[in-house]
């Protein structure tokens, strides 16, 4: 069956669809996030509130460097658009990570499956902001120490999850903190979703 979720903009109404579960799931996430690909992968965007959520944490860091977790590549577009004058850096080289850890980068922007074991970003800053979280617990520990390890000079590690209410993004929340990130869990909450919005609409 075919699930439908209505994309409502300020200047177009439209219908995005998701074939599974699975996908549904996905595309709820990126619509908290702010915007939402459609089947042809053209990007829909239908809310800045995490933008201007993490433009105000980089303005309140007074310059001290943050590292941005992203799940999306249309995140990643749109937080280089928005944070444009803190003049953002996408992690892609080891030349990013020498200087970031020489202060040289302001914003530093990540996928959390591309800040794995081995890169030490620890002496870059201590401010961590979680734009779209992962279902993967892994990623998500071993994102945080990349900061969060033996050299970090400054006392303190701030991790700020951006999290919209009523949303996908609260199961995920759930998941990481209870540890459940095996398929089977996955799956299971999906299911739940998907049964209560049949509950609503029904």
């Amino acid at each position: 069956k075919v699930l439908e979720l209505i994309e409502q903009t300020d200047t177009e109404g439209g219908v995005i669809t998701a074939v599974n579960a699975a996908a549904l799931s996905t595309k709820l996430l990126q619509y908290a996030n702010g915007a939402i690909y459609d089947e042809d992968r053209n990007v829909h965007e239908v809310h800045q509130i995490k933008l201007d959520a993490v433009e105000e944490i980089v303005e309140n860091a007074n310059g001290t460097p943050v590292l941005i977790a992203y799940a999306y590549k249309h995140d990643r577009d749109r937080m280089m658009a928005k944070l444009k004058k803190y003049k953002p850096v996408i992690l892609d080289t080891d030349q990013h990570i020498k200087d970031w850890n020489a202060g040289k980068i302001q914003v530093l922007l990540m996928h959390p499956a591309s800040g794995g074991h081995g890169l030490n970003l620890q002496e870059g800053g201590n401010i961590i902001v979680w734009f779209g979280l992962t279902w993967n617990l892994e990623f998500y520990q071993q994102l945080i120490t990349r900061i969060y390890r033996q050299g970090q000079k400054a006392k303190q590690v701030f991790v700020h999850h951006l999290i919209v209410k009523g949303t996908r993004e609260v199961d995920v929340v759930k998941s990481l903190d209870g540890k459940n990130t095996t398929q089977a869990g996955l799956m299971d909450s999906v299911k739940a979703m998907i049964k209560e919005y049949k509950e609503i609409f029904n």
